[in-house]
């Protein structure tokens, strides 16, 4: 988004519970700007400036600053304004949820208050001065597995914890986790920038009403370029595993998309990483979803769970001093993974950079929300204020835990014949259960899976995977759709003459293959996501036209159900009125899941 004529200027006051002046912009996205506030806070006898980070809602194709005003409007159309509205709903809904997350786990960006003014919402959050983790493998190369287990495995932590919320990231990487210090100096990683995230409900649906598909190329799993619809903590582990990967090849990973044969495994059986680290990374970055941990809590139980967590001192860099920002951007241009030599992680390394000299916690429960000029937005965040007083950090601070003896640093694998068998044979066994899953998997349907036919079996294949999965002569019979109890394959396009055909000549061609009242409802139900999944998979399903079922009305005999797409019903109408239609194959119930 290019924010440079619609951000708000520097110097701009927001009025929540204290004063904000707007000092900078620090990034924006597609529906948001993130601005460098400070604020002046008295503690005893003194005047303190702080900063602090504040979200605003802005949706950078559809809004606009009403003159000179810092008002946010939105002068499109009735379908832009009620995309705006309910983006609106859903931007407050998440910072909610976010602050009371934050509050629950030290490792998530914490949120203060949350307010509306000029016609938008915000959401002040802790500015954590420092470097992301990005920056940190940019300036020091591929990292040891001490340094990972206390950079990264905090996060995952954190993201089990959001996991038994439901809730899902989607965008976990290491620019989007900052270095932080704890009260005892210790380094703090914080997982940040929850604009993708989704909650979720026991069944799996969206919480909130818009929906962002965008995909960080090298940490998002191939399922996400097509969109993710129901609750799917494994693209976090994929996620997660991509950043253990990138912190210990001090590279950014191939897109999922792209990997080559036998790629990123054997990248990953080349790390100088221990064996259970290495088959950890190589499980959460499996292609198929169904092959990866279930959860973030379960690659970190694999991983070993929180006793391995290693602690670092955070201490002031050597040189570039002041040169990090808060949220910068990710590697530039990698080279896949496949072309780079597994690294030695480097025996002297650059302490981390560390631009905080203490924190000052407002004495108190938390900070009751000033509302502005809304509606009945304000809330209570449920943790203190932590801001940073303004002063210079003394030099030459020791990194403890940062002198590791070059034995310790670049462990080797022992050559060891018997070992080295034992491991073939796992590696064998292993890959010979993940085929007869796979076989299983193609076996047994799933909402959205593409149907096909091929010499008389019927086999289904995901949104992510289809395309490397089906062979010339494959048929393909539709969209598996799984729903209320319903059961069956959606045609993934008219039959033959199938526009303008009345009610008597459908049943002639078509009988018993046309959907049922209940299968028209449960088709219905997730309308948008058949849709999506019939373009993914390269055929249609207009949603502003009609389809019959096959259910008469019982006490009106010239009447029959109908799937009203456009409006989202299933009515009633006349037989002879032409009507398109469409036809369905039985998924066995037994078999379903």
């Amino acid at each position: 988004m290019d924010y440079k004529d619609k951000a708000l200027r520097p110097g701009t006051v927001l009025q929540g519970a204290t004063a904000y002046r707007i000092e900078r912009v620090l990034g924006a996205g597609g529906f948001g700007i993130t601005y460098l506030a400070s604020m002046t806070m008295r503690v005893g006898n003194l005047n303190v400036k702080a900063h602090v980070a504040i979200k605003e809602h802005f949706i950078g194709d559809q809004c606009e600053r009403a003159g000179d005003s810092h008002t946010v409007v939105c002068p499109g159309t009735d379908a832009s304004r009620a995309l705006v509205a309910g983006s609106l709903r859903d931007f407050v809904s998440e910072a909610r949820r976010l602050a009371e997350y934050g509050a629950g786990h030290g490792n998530i960006v914490k949120v203060n208050e949350i307010f509306e003014i000029n016609g938008t919402a915000y959401y002040v959050m802790e500015y954590l001065e420092g470097e992301s983790l990005d920056a940190y493998i940019k300036r020091n190369g591929p990292l040891g597995e001490d340094e990972i287990r206390s950079l990264v495995f905090p996060v995952i932590d954190a993201v089990a914890y959001l996991h038994a919320r439901r809730l899902t990231h989607l965008d976990i990487k290491p620019a989007n986790i900052m270095l932080g210090a704890d009260g005892d100096g210790n380094v703090r990683p914080v997982l940040i920038d929850f604009g993708l995230s989704k909650h979720y409900n026991a069944d799996g649906s969206a919480t909130s009403t818009v929906n962002t598909m965008a995909c960080s190329d090298g940490y998002a799993p191939a399922e996400q370029y097509s969109g993710i619809r129901t609750f799917s903590p494994t693209a976090d582990v994929y996620a997660l595993g991509a950043t253990i990967l990138a912190a210990a090849t001090g590279r950014t990973p191939t897109a999922a998309n792209d990997w080559p044969a036998g790629e990123p495994e054997a990248t990953i059986a080349g790390l100088s990483l221990g064996a259970t680290m290495r088959t950890a990374i190589a499980k959460a970055m499996a292609m198929r979803k169904f092959d990866r941990y279930p959860d973030a809590g379960a690659l970190l139980a694999a991983l070993g769970g929180k006793e391995t967590v290693k602690t670092r001192l955070l201490t002031h860099p050597e040189s570039e001093p002041g040169t990090t920002k808060p949220f910068p951007e990710p590697l530039s241009s990698p080279k896949p993974l496949s072309e780079i030599p597994a690294p030695t992680p480097k025996a002297n390394r650059k302490p981390l950079l560390f631009g905080l000299v203490g924190l000052l916690v407002l004495v108190g429960a938390g900070i009751a929300v000033f509302s502005g000029k809304g509606d009945g937005l304000a809330t209570v965040a449920h943790d203190t204020l932590a801001v940073v007083e303004e002063a210079v950090v003394a030099e030459n601070v020791q990194a403890i835990g940062q002198q590791t003896s070059p034995t310790t640093q670049n462990t080797s694998i022992p050559d060891d014949n018997e070992r080295l068998e034992r491991e073939r044979a796992e590696a064998q066994r292993l890959e010979q259960e993940r085929i007869e899953r796979e076989e299983a998997e193609m076996r047994t349907p799933h909402n959205l899976d593409l149907a096909i036919r091929r010499e008389g079996q019927t086999l289904y294949f995901n949104q992510s995977n289809w395309r490397s999965r089906i062979r010339p002569g494959d048929e393909k019979l539709g969209v598996v759709i799984i729903k209320n109890g319903e059961r069956f394959i959606l045609a993934l396009e008219d039959e033959a003459g199938g526009a303008g055909m009345d009610w008597n000549e459908a049943m002639r061609r078509f009988g018993n293959r046309l959907p049922t009242k209940g299968q028209g409802e449960a088709w219905l139900s997730q309308a948008d996501a058949v849709a999506d999944a019939g373009e993914a998979y390269g055929g249609s399903f207009p949603s502003n036209s009609l389809y019959w079922t096959r259910t008469e009305h019982e006490n009106v005999p010239s009447y029959a159900w109908y799937v009203d797409m456009h409006y989202g019903g299933v009515s009633l109408n006349g037989k002879p009125n032409p009507i398109r239609v469409r036809a369905v194959a039985p998924v066995p119930v037994s078999s379903a899941i």
